[in-house]
């Protein structure tokens, strides 16, 4: 076993230096396991691979020129334990050398080192000059743990346990080594039993309780928040990870600030061979065995709670920044609370300044205008408080008046109810009366009718006489009758045979017509049906664009399209459009996303559309080439509120005081606005929608003048044509907007009208060809159409749940218009708008996209191409392409 093992131990010796060697390899990065990296270094050296090992973190000692400095043919190892920003871009340099000839350095660099290397422009010349001595672990850590420990002492049983443990990576060289130092195992009682030792071995509650022994120990002359400031020292939170550092003496003490005494004492017990916690190497200190981080819970538990501090400190940091960019708002009571409580942690007990840079006169304006905001909304709400208290006396004695004015009433009802009883009483007894009056009135009735009886009588018998006369006649009439009604029922016969041919011509006509509807009502149901199969194609290929297939969900699209389309369905109906868009997006994914490497905050295109500049939030701002994206300048304008092109080489801006920037490409430099701007009085400035190349400026004395922008010329002040005038032809009006209103005029701004004021901020602008209305996009999330022809002709739309960022609006096909609404929510939401289709008809069937992972910042359209562009905090820069009639011809 042992010459198997020395062969692969060689092998990989060899195959490290044959990279070496070949002048490919810049770097050699370190594992975590302390042991294993040292044992092959040091085979390393003993092969005569390196003519020396230095230790530093100096640019001097790195930068000088090796065929200056070495013999010729040597290499030198230099152990990097630190990596400044200036050591960062010498080591970029040295990568483009490509490969390295005669004497030369190799630059060993650990898992931290190599993280923050990783991010550089050229990935690819990085990743091919690295040798990762984690790629030779699994051939050459036997071999170390038989020189450490005498395996053979061990049971065949435990020794196949402990290799098994090794070999899947589960526990490392360095905790191994540790173990056996610290264990009095019976190593030659070839015991075949259950070996308790190695459960602790591999739980980890072997390094859980040396951890657990030294704070015992330390904490007895060392406060417990001094050992943990210690300990969360030697770990540095990137984003979601967390590396160990390399640390000098007095980096430790600048990191925890506590005194050097009980530092020194720390450092002691942390290097003694019974807890082993740190490592010295040249003047440098680091976490001598990985699996402590992990398995000794307290360290586990204070790194828990550096991680949880640095989350929070990265919103505030968030917040902060965007209060002060004019983009956020102040804190809340309880966010106030937590803030301070934060605040006084890392300023206090950690020295973050020193660690990671804080910005610590950010954070503490921040907290304090935050404070100072909740003092004044106390306030405003006790005011409101007395102003209530006020309010309910004067309720409380209208309340009493209100029930006196009840109860008064009351009594009159009641006497009224008296008097109406007493009426009622008098009216039974006139009923009784008439009673009587009708029994008397009953009874001389009957006597009338006896009397008319015996009179009837007499007239029977005569009236018996008389009929016997009449009969003979009865019966001659009665034939005569009989013949009458005969004749009268044949024509009646006859008009209801001919009313019978009339209904069943009529009838003959409605089974006709009928039939003619049965068969339009046909054709209708089946085309709605092809429709609806055509949606349903539709929202079926949105799966096999999932699923990757994006052939087949094409060629799907493309079928669902011409279908909804031969059978009379409106041409970008919401599901199909929104399968149109997402082919489209498909086919184009490798040229739709750039990672600009910070959060974006502005964007702006060109006026000819060659050009997009890009402004992130470490102030500078990125100019690319269009559509290769091909860096062409980068300026540093320190930080803008807004800004956009005014030619295809200069560029206006407005800072965070609202101060106005004047930017120009050419020379890469930024000047004041002043030295271009007539008037030295302007407080306020404003993009002026209606006419191309026009700006509005606001004057300390609340005076509004129309500008133009005439190159070398400035700023000049543009005046109304008076021979337009002249004849009646005047130029299209104004629009402008200040704040959360929206305003109107003309050239001569002689009269500005007020059209809307809106709830919340308005942020965004777009003009509606199609429905004759501007569309703006509000703060908090409402779309509002405002027709400037129409006194308060109005609708309101909630798009987005926090702020519309941007509308943009264009021709599309189909003779429609597309508008384009972006939000805080990362969404894009798109609209059809057709002239034959109300716009509220349009808002309900618009379609959305989550564009980015975070919110978007700024949004562009050229409406020549049909290409949109899109930024967002996420880092990101986003190609939409829209024309779908290149996705409609195969």
């Amino acid at each position: 076993m042992t010459k198997s093992l020395l062969n692969e131990v060689e092998a990989c010796v060899l195959d490290i230096a044959k990279k070496v060697q070949s002048g490919n390899i810049f770097f050699i990065v370190k594992t975590s396991d302390a042991a294993f990296n040292n044992y092959l270094i040091k085979k390393l050296n003993e092969k005569g691979i390196f003519s020396s090992v230095i230790n530093s973190n100096s640019l001097d000692q790195v930068s000088l020129s090796p065929t200056n400095t070495l013999p010729d043919k040597e290499i030198q190892l230099v152990d990097l334990f630190s990596l400044s920003d200036n050591m960062f871009v010498f080591l970029q340099e040295r990568l483009k050398m490509k490969k390295q000839k005669g004497s030369f350095q190799i630059y060993l660099i650990s898992n931290y080192q190599f993280q923050r290397l990783s991010r550089i422009e050229d990935k690819e010349s990085f990743f091919s000059s690295l040798v990762f001595l984690s790629e030779y672990y699994s051939s050459a850590n036997q071999e170390v743990l038989k020189d450490e420990i005498n395996l053979e002492k061990l049971p065949k049983r435990a020794v196949s346990q402990i290799l098994e443990l090794l070999n899947s990576k589960t526990i490392s060289l360095s905790k191994l080594i540790f173990f056996f130092s610290n264990k009095n195992l019976e190593l030659e009682n070839p015991d075949e039993g259950e070996y308790s030792w190695i459960n602790e071995l591999s739980t980890g509650e072997f390094l859980d309780n040396r951890g657990e022994v030294f704070l015992n120990q330390a904490s007895t002359s060392i406060p417990l928040e001094t050992i943990q400031a210690f300990f969360r020292g030697f770990i540095f939170i990137e984003a979601s990870q967390a590396f160990c550092l390399e640390l000098e003496v007095s980096e430790i003490h600048a990191y925890t600030q506590a005194p050097q005494a009980q530092l020194d004492l720390l450092i002691q017990l942390c290097i003694d061979s019974s807890y082993r916690l740190l490592e010295l190497n040249q003047n440098r200190y680091k976490i001598s065995i990985p699996e402590y981080v992990t398995e000794w819970k307290n360290f586990k538990r204070w790194i828990t709670n550096e991680e949880t501090a640095y989350k929070q400190f990265k919103q505030l940091e968030v917040l902060a920044g965007g209060y002060f960019e004019g983009t956020g708002t102040l804190l809340s009571k309880e966010q106030i609370d937590q803030a301070l409580g934060l605040t006084e942690e890392l300023f206090s007990t950690y020295n973050w300044e020193e660690k990671y840079k804080v910005d610590k006169s950010l954070l503490s304006s921040y907290v304090l205008l935050s404070q100072n905001n909740l003092d004044e909304i106390i306030k405003a709400q006790q005011k409101k408080r007395a102003s209530l208290i006020k309010n309910s006396i004067r309720i409380s004695i209208a309340v009493s008046i209100a029930f006196l004015v009840s109860s008064f009433t009351a009594l009159l009802a009641y006497l009224e109810r008296n008097s109406a009883i007493e009426q009622q009483e008098i009216a039974i007894q006139s009923k009784n009366e008439a009673e009587q009056a009708r029994v008397i009135a009953e009874k001389e009735r009957l006597e009338a009718i006896k009397a008319r009886e015996n009179e009837q009588d007499a007239l029977r018998v005569a009236e018996s006489e008389r009929q016997l006369a009449l009969d003979a006649k009865g019966q001659a009439e009665s034939q005569r009758m009989l013949a009458i009604d005969a004749l009268i029922q044949a024509k009646k016969s006859e008009q209801e045979a001919s009313i019978a041919k009339d209904v069943a011509q009529k009838n003959a006509i409605l089974a006709n017509e009928a039939k003619i509807t049965a068969q339009i009502n046909f054709e209708t149901s089946e085309k709605l049906r092809n429709q609806q199969e055509a949606r349903a194609t539709a929202l079926e290929a949105l799966g096999f664009f999932a699923n990757n297939n994006y052939e087949v969900g094409i060629e799907m699209v493309r079928n669902a399209y011409q279908k909804n389309l031969s059978n009379g369905g409106f041409p970008l109906q919401s599901d199909i459009f929104n399968a149109l868009l997402n082919g489209i997006n498909t086919t184009k994914t490798k040229d739709s996303e750039k990672n600009l490497g910070l959060p974006a905050k502005l964007l702006s295109l060109s006026k000819d559309k060659e050009k997009i500049a890009v402004y992130t939030i470490n102030g500078e701002l990125s100019v690319f080439s269009l559509p290769s994206f091909e860096m062409i300048s980068a300026i540093k304008t320190g930080y803008l509120k807004s800004f956009e092109f005014l030619n295809s080489s200069e560029l206006l801006g407005k800072d965070i005081t609202g101060k106005l920037v004047f930017i120009d490409l050419r020379l890469g430099t930024t000047s004041d606005l002043t030295t271009l701007w007539p008037e030295l009085s302007t407080t306020q400035l404003f993009r002026a929608y209606g006419q191309e190349n026009t700006w509005l400026a606001k004057h300390a004395d609340g005076k509004i003048l129309a500008y133009e922008y005439q190159g070398k010329n400035g700023f000049v002040l543009k005046n109304q044509d008076k021979t337009l005038a002249q004849k009646n032809e005047l130029p299209p009006p104004l629009f402008w907007v200040e704040g959360s209103e929206f305003y109107q005029a003309s050239l001569s701004l002689d009269q500005p009208q007020l059209l809307y004021k809106a709830v919340s901020p308005i942020h965004s602008l777009s003009w509606s060809s199609t429905h004759k209305t501007w569309l703006l996009g509000l703060e908090n999330g409402q779309i509002l159409s405002v027709d400037p022809t129409k006194e308060k002709a109005t609708e309101s739309f909630a798009i987005h749940a926090t702020k519309v960022s941007q509308l943009v609006t264009l021709p599309y096909a189909h003779n429609t218009e597309l508008m384009i609404s972006t939000g805080f929510d990362g969404g894009l939401i798109f609209f059809v708008f057709d002239k034959n289709i109300p716009l509220s008809t349009s808002i309900s069937s618009r379609i959305k996209f989550q564009g980015h992972r975070s919110w978007i910042t700024g949004f562009t359209v050229d409406v020549t191409k049909k290409i949109a562009y899109s930024i967002s905090n996420d880092r990101t820069l986003k190609v939409w392409p829209l024309e779908i009639n290149e996705l409609l011809q195969k």
